[in-house]
C-alpha cells in the first residue's frame, strides 16, 4: 500500500537506522517476507499469550456515570480469567559515538536526518528535551532551525522528539534549498552543515529567558487546546497505560511543563545533542519494487443471505436506552456588524482562557492567481519600517500568540490562536503586518524554489501524477494542475505584486468568528478598533463552486505508468442539482452505498475478496445550492488486481445488490449521528454560516429527523435507479499497463490514453 510512497518508505529507512536493534526498527505490521509466508499457529499463539486482562484498558471518556457503569464493567470484562503476560524481551539501546552517515536514493528530491539518542517517555528528561527541541523549530517559528528557513537557507527544517516506551530519539529532518537559477538542490552536506550550527547554538545554551517561557506557555496553551477534545483525553490516557507513565503526572502536565528551568534545558541540550549522531541522507532515487506480492488465488467469502448468528441476535436484541434529543441552538453563536459589510460572530469558550480568531476577506484565488503564494509569504513577513521578520515572531511569541495566513479559491484567511489578556496587542501587530507588510526577497526566492523543485519531480511521482489525473477526469482544463502559475510565471513573481495582492484582498468584506471568555461587548469593542478592515469594503462574491465537466458518454482515462506499484482507479458521475430537501435519501445512500466496511463498496472489493487496500465510493454535495451533486468513488489495489477490482465496482453501479435487512442499521446510525455529531463550540459559528449560505435556519436535524424514522428501504432503492442507474460516468485509471488488460476496459466505454503532459501546464515549461 505505501511501496509507492517516498514518504513511508523514507520513515522505515530512517527507523531502521534509528532503533536498530530494537522492533522499534521495522514496520508495524511485519516485512514483505513475513507477509508472504504467514503462519496461522505463530498468529494463534501470540494471541493466546498477549491478549491478556493485565494487558488490558478499558477507556471511557465523556458523558458517564462511573458508578453507574463500574458494575457492568465487572460483570463482563470480569469474567476473563486472570492470567500473566509473558516477561517482555529487553533490548539494549543503540550505541552512537561520533557521526556515522547511511545513505539511500529513495526521494524525489535530498533531505537529510540526524538522529540524536533521547529518552523513553516517562523519563524526567523528556518534557526538558521537548523544550529543548523546541528551541530549533516551533509553532511560533522562533527557532534557529525556524531562522534558517526565513532567512532563506533551507527550503524547510524542523526538529521534534520522538519518545517511546522504550527507547526515544531526537530527530531534525532538512530539506535542502532550492537554487531556482541553477534548477537544483544544493547539497545534504551543505543542509546538515547548517543544521549543524543551528543545533549547536542551543546545545552551547544561546538562548534567552524570553524564548524558554513562550515555549513553555505555548505547551501549556496546547495542553488546554487538546483537552478541550474528548477523543484527546482518552487517547492520553492510553499512552499513560501503554508506557506505563504516572497519570497524576500526565494529568499536572502543565505544573510540570512550568516547573522545568532553564538551567534544567541547557543541562539536557547539552547532555543529548552531542558530536555523536546518526547522518541520514535521502538522495533522489526510484523506490524498490522488488519485495512485490503477487495476487493470491483467493475465493470470495459469501455469507449466507437473510441469516445470522446467535451473537448477532443477542445483540440486536439488547434494549437501547432512550437518548434525549439534542439539538445544535445557532443562537448560541452572537453577531454584529463590524463595518458597511463586514460582521463578527461570537461564541463562547465555556473551558479555558485560549480565543481563538479567524478574519476570513471574501475574495481568493479564483479573483487573485497569485494571493496563495502571498499568504505563504505573510506567514514569515514582517512590519514595513518597524520589524523584519523574525523580530516579528518574536514579538507575537512574547504575547504568547500565534498566527497563520493562507487563501483557497473563494477566501483570505488570517487565524490567530493565543491568551485573552494580550488579545489587543496580538491584534494590533496583525493589523499593522496586513496593512504594511514586508514581504522577504529570500522568502520569495525560497518559495520559488520549493514550487519549482516540486514541479521538477511530478512527473514522476505517483502520487501526483494520480491526484492529476483524478482532476483532469473531473474538472477537465480546469484542473488545478494544468490552470495554474506557468513555471516562467513563478520565475518572474515579484514582490511588489505580492505585497498589492494582499493589500487589494483586505479591502474585501470580511467576516469574523471570535471564541473565547470575555463578554461579547468587550469583544467586539478590541476587534473593531484593531482589526485591519477598511470602510466601503468591496462586495464579496464567494463562495462560488468549481464548474465540474459534464459526461455524454462513458469514457476511461488510462495513464500507463510503469513505476506505480499501485494501482488506482477513479470513478466519476454527476448528478442531479443540490437541493437540501434531499439531504436525508442521499445520506441514507450513502450509508448504504459506501458507509465504511458497513458499506457494499468495501464489502463487497476488500472484505469478500481481498481485491484491494483501499476502495470507496461517496456522493459530494457543492458548497451551493442548484449545482450539481456527484458519485465519486475511488480503489486502490495492486496492478494485477485492477481489472478484477473494477469489474466487482461497476456491477455495484450497474446493478446493486438489495440487502433490505440493513435498513434498521442505517436508520439507526443517522439517527444517531443527527443527534451527536455536532461542531466544537470553536466552531459552532463557521458551521451556522455553511448551513445558512445553503438555506438551513436552525440545526438540519430539527427538520430531517422525521424524514429518517419515515425512510425505507425502497427509497434508497428508488434513489439508485432515478440517480444513478444507467448515468454517463468517466473512469480514471493509472498502472502499469503490463499487468492491466487495457482492452478489457473498452467494455465500460471508451479508452482514452493520456500521458503526462496532458495532466500539467506545459505552457512556458522550464523541465
Amino acid at each position: 500500500m505505501y511501496q509507492d510512497n517516498p514518504g513511508s518508505v523514507q520513515q522505515e529507512f530512517i527507523s531502521s537506522k534509528a532503533y536498530e536493534g530494537h522492533p522499534y526498527a521495522r514496520p508495524i505490521i511485519g516485512l514483505p517476507e513475513h507477509l508472504k509466508n504467514p503462519r496461522l499457529s505463530k498468529l494463534i499463539e501470540y494471541y493466546n499469550d498477549w491478549y491478556t486482562p493485565e494487558n488490558m484498558v478499558l477507556i471511557l471518556v465523556g458523558n458517564v456515570d462511573a458508578k453507574q457503569i463500574s458494575g457492568r464493567i465487572n460483570a463482563t470484562f470480569g469474567r476473563l480469567k486472570a492470567k500473566a503476560t509473558p516477561q517482555r524481551k529487553s533490548y539494549p539501546d543503540l550505541e552512537i559515538k561520533g557521526r556515522k552517515q547511511y545513505n539511500a536514493k529513495i526521494g524525489y528530491y535530498p533531505n537529510v536526518c540526524l538522529v540524536y539518542k533521547g529518552v523513553p517517555a516517562g523519563h524526567p528528561d523528556e518534557k526538558p528535551l521537548e523544550i529543548a527541541m523546541s528551541l530549533l523549530s516551533n509553532s511560533s517559528n522562533t527557532g534557529t532551525l525556524d531562522k534558517l528557513t526565513i532567512d532563506g537557507e533551507l527550503t524547510q527544517g524542523f526538529a521534534y522528539s520522538d519518545s517511546r516506551r522504550e527507547q526515544g530519539r531526537n530527530i531534525i529532518r532538512c530539506v535542502p534549498l532550492y537554487d531556482e537559477n541553477q534548477r537544483r538542490f544544493e547539497s545534504n552536506k551543505s543542509a546538515e552543515k547548517k543544521a549543524l550550527k543551528a543545533i549547536e547554538k542551543v546545545a552551547n545554551g544561546e538562548f534567552e529567558e524570553w524564548q524558554i517561557n513562550s515555549i513553555k506557555s505555548n505547551m501549556c496553551r496546547d495542553f488546554d487546546r487538546s483537552m478541550e477534545s474528548n477523543t484527546y483525553k482518552a487517547r492520553m490516557l492510553m499512552n499513560a497505560f501503554v508506557n506505563e507513565e504516572d497519570l497524576s503526572q500526565v494529568l499536572n502536565y502543565k505544573d510540570e511543563v512550568m516547573a522545568i528551568t532553564t538551567d534544567d534545558i541547557k543541562r539536557v541540550a547539552k547532555k543529548y545533542l552531542t558530536n555523536d549522531y546518526l547522518a541520514i541522507y535521502i538522495e533522489k532515487g526510484k523506490l524498490d519494487k522488488s519485495s512485490k506480492i503477487k495476487k493470491p488465488g483467493y475465493k470470495p467469502i459469501e455469507p449466507p443471505v437473510g441469516k445470522q448468528s446467535l451473537y448477532a441476535t443477542q445483540f440486536k436484541n439488547l434494549p437501547i436506552g432512550q437518548v434525549n434529543e439534542k439539538f445544535i441552538d445557532f443562537n448560541d453563536v452572537q453577531s454584529k456588524p463590524l463595518n458597511e459589510r463586514s460582521k463578527m460572530y461570537y461564541t463562547q469558550n465555556p473551558e479555558n482562557n485560549v480565543f481563538s480568531l479567524t478574519l476570513r476577506y471574501g475574495v481568493g484565488e479564483r479573483e487573485f492567481k497569485k494571493l496563495g503564494i502571498a499568504a505563504e509569504l505573510m506567514n514569515n513577513a514582517g512590519i514595513m519600517g518597524a520589524y523584519e521578520p523574525q523580530q516579528l515572531k518574536e514579538e507575537l511569541s512574547k504575547l504568547n500568540a500565534t498566527c497563520e495566513v493562507h487563501a483557497n479559491n473563494n477566501y483570505l484567511y488570517i487565524t490567530m490562536e493565543g491568551y485573552e489578556e494580550t488579545l489587543p496587542q496580538a491584534c494590533q501587530l496583525l493589523a499593522r503586518q496586513i496593512l504594511m507588510p514586508k514581504l522577504d526577497d529570500k522568502q520569495l526566492s525560497r518559495l520559488k524554489g520549493s514550487m519549482l523543485g516540486g514541479r521538477q519531480q511530478r512527473k514522476e511521482n505517483v502520487n501526483t501524477l494520480s491526484s492529476a489525473l483524478m482532476q483532469y477526469m473531473i474538472y477537465q482544463d480546469k484542473s488545478s494542475y494544468i490552470d495554474e502559475l506557468t513555471d516562467k510565471e513563478i520565475y518572474e513573481l515579484q514582490i511588489s505584486e505580492l505585497t498589492g495582492d494582499i493589500n487589494r484582498a483586505s479591502n474585501y468584506e470580511a467576516e469574523i468568528f471570535y471564541c473565547g471568555t470575555m463578554p461579547f461587548d468587550n469583544a467586539y469593542d478590541i476587534l473593531s478598533k484593531n482589526l485591519p478592515l477598511v470602510a466601503n469594503e468591496k462586495p464579496s462574491t464567494s463562495p462560488q463552486d468549481k464548474p465540474m465537466a459534464t459526461v455524454t458518454e462513458n469514457t476511461i482515462y488510462f495513464l500507463p505508468n510503469t513505476d506505480a506499484e499501485q494501482a488506482q482507479i477513479y470513478f466519476y458521475m454527476p448528478m442531479e442539482k443540490y437541493d437540501t430537501k434531499d439531504d436525508v435519501i442521499r445520506d441514507a445512500f450513502n450509508q448504504y452505498f459506501s458507509g465504511g466496511f458497513n458499506g457494499l463498496v468495501l464489502d463487497e472489493i476488500r472484505g469478500k475478496r481481498s481485491m484491494a487496500y483501499s476502495a470507496g465510493a461517496y456522493i459530494g454535495t457543492p458548497a451551493l445550492p442548484g449545482n450539481p451533486t456527484y458519485l465519486f468513488g475511488n480503489i486502490g489495489t495492486q496492478n494485477d488486481k485492477a481489472n478484477d477490482a473494477l469489474d466487482v465496482f461497476m456491477g455495484l453501479i450497474t446493478d446493486m445488490p438489495k440487502n433490505t435487512e440493513r435498513i434498521d442499521n442505517i436508520k439507526s446510525y443517522m439517527r444517531q449521528e443527527m443527534l451527536t455529531t455536532h461542531p466544537s463550540f470553536r466552531n459552532k459559528a463557521e458551521y451556522m454560516r455553511s448551513q445558512q449560505r445553503i438555506g438551513y435556519t436552525d440545526d438540519p436535524a430539527k427538520q430531517n429527523l422525521p424524514k429518517v424514522d419515515s425512510l425505507t428501504f425502497d427509497d434508497i432503492v428508488k434513489y439508485y435507479e432515478e440517480h444513478v442507474k444507467g448515468k454517463p460516468y468517466c473512469i480514471g485509471i493509472m498502472g502499469n499497463p503490463k499487468d492491466i488488460d487495457v482492452k478489457r476496459l473498452e467494455k465500460y466505454g471508451k479508452v482514452v490514453r493520456l500521458n503526462e503532459r496532458k495532466l500539467f501546464n506545459t505552457k512556458d515549461s522550464m523541465f
